[in-house]
């Protein structure tokens, strides 16, 4: 029984594996501590579906992406972001400096053009204030920080399964179109 229980698991895990296979993922991460950006990355390593991860550190950095082409690393930064430079999910950390995780979400729900974009609020701890605001702000979930670099891998397997194969996102870019 142990064994057929294995055996699907990994089928299951197999089947997802294809299906992100078959869907181009664009995260961009929010995160300014080395510490867990290093952890996020080894995590990140187990899941080759993820054809491109964007990183952030700061709120003009999250702006620069969002709006700047992709393509180009010198191009100038043009108001209306085009399908190819907004992300399908954003990973939030709220421990910027400065308060800017929380601006930052002001902003991108305040935007027409962002505010579709699922946004997951990590915190460090599950504060009722923190986990209150994150929602009052727009957030579409929050989330504590994994401790590990096994809590990262697990918690990136739950969000892509759950927001790239489960859940139906209000627009599909053309980077997420099918192949």
């Amino acid at each position: 029984m142990l064994a057929l229980l294995i055996n699907a698991t990994c089928y299951r895990q197999a089947c997802y594996s294809y299906l992100f296979y078959l869907i181009l993922i664009v995260l961009l991460i929010v995160e300014s501590a080395l510490g867990d950006r290093h952890l996020i990355e080894r995590a990140l390593d187990a899941f080759p579906y993820m054809q491109e991860i964007r990183w952030a550190d700061s709120n003009e950095s999250l702006i620069a992406n969002l709006v700047a082409p992709v393509d180009c690393h010198y191009a100038k930064y043009h108001d209306d972001p085009t399908e190819d430079t907004v992300p399908d999910l954003i990973l939030l950390s709220l421990d910027l400096p400065n308060d800017g995780a929380w601006d930052m979400l002001q902003y991108l729900k305040a935007h027409r053009q962002f505010s579709s974009i699922p946004v997951v609020a990590l915190g460090q701890s599950p504060k009722v204030a923190e986990v209150q605001r994150s929602y009052d702000l727009g957030a579409t979930s929050f989330i504590p920080k994994p401790k590990s670099e096994k809590g990262w891998v697990d918690l990136i397997d739950v969000l892509g399964q759950y927001w790239f194969t489960t859940v139906e996102l209000p627009k599909a870019p053309m980077h997420r179109k099918k192949l």
